[in-house]
């Protein structure tokens, strides 16, 4: 089974609270009919030093979509979003989105990451 790691890359947290994203909610969509897709978040925090600060595997059954709220990023000034996605269909069939969500729960614009915009970083076999 392929595993693949998307990455939003590094992203800055605003220092006003009215701005900032509390909340980061990822978004998993399975098109495959037939597999499941296993999908494991992982949240780092960047202010100096990578630490991972949330770890939640997921699964999401054939055409179906599941999805995760972690608050770890309040106190984040800088994180990264890292998706591992496992499925023995095809891997296009997995599709991911990451937004923010500020402490007012508005939708932040500036962490708002779709599918085609996260880099993949590593394909393991």
């Amino acid at each position: 089974m392929p595993t693949i790691f998307y990455s939003t890359g590094p992203m800055e947290n605003d220092f006003a609270l009215a701005n900032r994203s509390g909340v980061v909610a990822v978004k998993a969509l399975n098109n495959n009919p037939i597999f499941p897709a296993f999908v494991t978040v992982n949240i780092y925090r960047l202010d100096g030093t990578k630490t991972l600060i949330f770890s939640l595997p997921l699964t999401v059954n054939p055409v179906s979509s599941n999805f995760v709220f972690p608050n770890q990023v309040n106190n984040a000034f800088q994180f990264e979003v890292e998706l591992v996605v496992q499925t023995a269909g095809a891997i296009n069939d997995v599709l991911l989105s990451v937004f923010g969500i500020t402490q007012v729960n508005n939708l932040n614009p500036s962490h708002r990451v779709l599918h085609s915009e996260l880099t993949i970083t590593t394909i393991l076999p």
